[in-house]
């Protein structure tokens, strides 16, 4: 397999939405201020006493009471709408990214699968991948078995940069260096990295990823029927990304590429048996050609030869 290298420009996989203003924290300072208005309204225009008297709430029976009763609720009720918040920015976060996912495994099954060449079919895969599922990166590695090494035959980035010096750290000498890479490629299992920075990972292109924003990575492993033949691996821009249900539709899109390998094999070995079937049927027509010829010309000698025993014969 031909390797290749893809450079796209996708958004970061960080999900960054806008910022909400924090609700707890300008709760906090209003209940501050209602504090201090307070005491000056009751130094100043009531003159229940001196303001020192009233920012302690001692100028009248229950002032403290009161005071603490507001500020608690302006507060709780700031603490929870931001709680409320936060919750709703991570339920849409989580949505947009299951929603990448999702997207592109269909674009994996509804126009990759229809490939039947294998450098366009990896190289549609790794810029998929990071154009549609808003991976930072993304590379295929071919598995050889007899020597156990993994190959890099296909890359994707997001930056150029980034696949430069990812690709000048060792990914194309030897993809092997990465064992979650490997373990994936010689299993039947998924792997999972949830945090480069503080997994051991041992690749050799570990801190460029770190430098480009990679922070957690997957690999997903490729087969044909039963025989291992590579991996798909992705890094994504957060950590610990890849939960169960972003695994499961990973693992579909995977799931689908190693079912278009098994049909292109199953191609390849169909033509390989259609040539062989043709160069023997081409070999009994030749053998069956020569055959008639042998028996025409021996045809012709006999009557040659029964020719000239009848002219023997006449003399």
């Amino acid at each position: 397999m031909e390797g290749t290298r893809v450079m796209t420009t996708a958004p970061l996989m960080s999900d960054s939405l806008k910022q909400p203003p924090n609700i707890f924290r300008a709760s906090s300072a209003l209940a501050f201020a209602y504090w201090v208005f307070e005491s000056c309204m009751h130094a100043y225009v009531w003159q229940t006493g001196p303001i020192g008297t009233t920012l302690l709430a001692q100028s009248e029976k229950g002032e403290l009471e009161m005071r603490l009763v507001i500020v608690m609720l302006l507060i709780g009720s700031g603490w929870y709408v931001q709680h409320l918040i936060e919750r709703h920015i991570a339920s849409a976060k989580t949505i947009s990214r299951l929603n990448r996912l999702l997207s592109f495994t269909s674009f994996i099954n509804q126009n990759v699968t229809r490939r039947m060449d294998l450098s366009s079919l990896f190289d549609d895969v790794c810029k998929a991948a990071v154009n549609i599922g808003g991976f930072h990166f993304a590379w295929i590695g071919q598995y050889d078995a007899g020597k156990k090494t993994l190959e890099a035959v296909a890359t994707a980035s997001f930056n150029e940069t980034c696949l430069q010096e990812v690709e000048a750290a060792g990914l194309r000498r030897n993809a092997a260096h990465c064992p979650m890479a490997l373990e994936a490629a010689r299993g039947q299992k998924p792997t999972t990295c949830l945090s480069l920075r503080s997994d051991d990972c041992k690749a050799a292109w570990r801190n460029t990823m770190l430098e480009h924003g990679c922070n957690s990575a997957a690999a997903f492993p490729l087969h044909i029927e039963e025989l291992n033949v590579g991996a798909l691996v992705v890094y994504s821009g957060d950590e610990g990304f890849f939960h169960e249900q972003e695994i499961n539709i990973l693992a579909e899109a995977a799931g689908d590429l190693s079912y278009t390998l098994t049909k292109i094999k199953v191609n390849q070995d169909k033509e390989k048996n259609n040539e062989t079937l043709r160069q023997r049927v081409d070999e009994l027509e030749r053998f069956q050609q020569a055959s008639i010829t042998r028996e025409l010309r021996v045809k012709e000698l006999k009557d040659e030869l029964d020719l000239l025993k009848s002219k023997n014969d006449k003399e």
